[in-house]
């Protein structure tokens, strides 16, 4: 029996449906954000898979109680036409617990299209995080993913900041530094994954990263503009398999995008 799996145009036209989904939430009093990125690379908690990505993000999120709740869409697709697209789904609620201190909670549920045969098609993971700050802020956090049985831990420390004090009300820069532990028994979802497919290799690693963005708002739109760079790089040798594409510790690529708020 045939399959489908939808290419590049086909998972965008399953995110835009699930987005209009979404927009009748903004118009009965929430509020929503719309965002686009374009990366050099795609890198994720350490791993380098190789190739450049688009993401496509759709949020709404509106006060209730004594925090906020919000749900949320993204979809990333390749550039690399045999590498793996992407739409995920999340439900998240941050509770305003005192003055710049913030807890959240979120479960996210993912569906994999394009992928090599033996992985995993969904994957399912909840998280949890504090934060402390606003333009200056400090936040670590922890997540599960049941598929993979992979568990991380994060910390970073971000600073934004305006350049209005020298006559530059439109621009802005942003600087994000973290560091964090993943340890993933079952990549892809492969239950023998260590056993047959990388056999002898680590499973968990430290990994860290940096990002530095300067950021334009617009005067006619509600939100802004952005272009910027990425380091990351992690504690495992360059054989390993989250490094296996390249054989690469340590990655500077670029990014760039913009967010629209209403």
């Amino acid at each position: 029996m045939a399959s489908f799996r939808p290419g590049t145009r086909e998972s965008f036209t399953i995110l835009g449906l699930l987005g209009a989904a979404l927009l009748p939430a903004g118009a009965f009093g929430w509020t929503w954000d719309a965002s686009y990125r374009h990366e050099t690379e795609n890198v994720g908690i350490g791993c380098k898979y190789g190739q450049g990505k688009e993401e496509l993000q759709l949020d709404v999120s509106e006060k209730a109680g004594n925090g906020s709740l919000l749900l949320g869409l993204k979809g990333r697709v390749m550039d690399d036409s045999s590498a793996v697209n992407r739409v995920a789904a999340h439900v998240d609620y941050v509770w305003d617990v005192a003055a710049n201190w913030h807890l959240s909670a979120g479960y996210q549920t993912m569906r994999y299209f394009r992928k090599p045969a033996g992985l995993n098609k969904q994957g399912n993971e909840i998280q949890g995080s504090v934060r402390w700050g606003n333009d200056l802020s400090v936040e670590g956090g922890v997540c599960y993913n049941f598929d993979e049985e992979d568990f991380g831990l994060y910390f970073s420390l971000a600073q934004s900041a305006s350049l209005a004090a020298i006559g530059w009300d439109f621009l802005g820069v942003r600087s994000l530094l973290s560091v964090g532990y993943d340890h993933c028994a079952r990549p892809g979802g492969v239950a023998n994954f260590f056993q047959e497919i990388a056999p002898g290799e680590r499973c968990g690693f430290f990994y860290y990263g940096w990002g530095g963005d300067l950021r334009f708002k617009l005067k006619s739109l509600p939100g802004d503009l952005f272009i910027g760079v990425r380091y990351a790089g992690n504690s495992a040798p360059k054989e390993n398999w989250n490094n296996a594409v390249g054989h690469h510790r340590n990655m500077l690529w670029a990014a760039m995008g913009g967010t629209l708020r209403f």
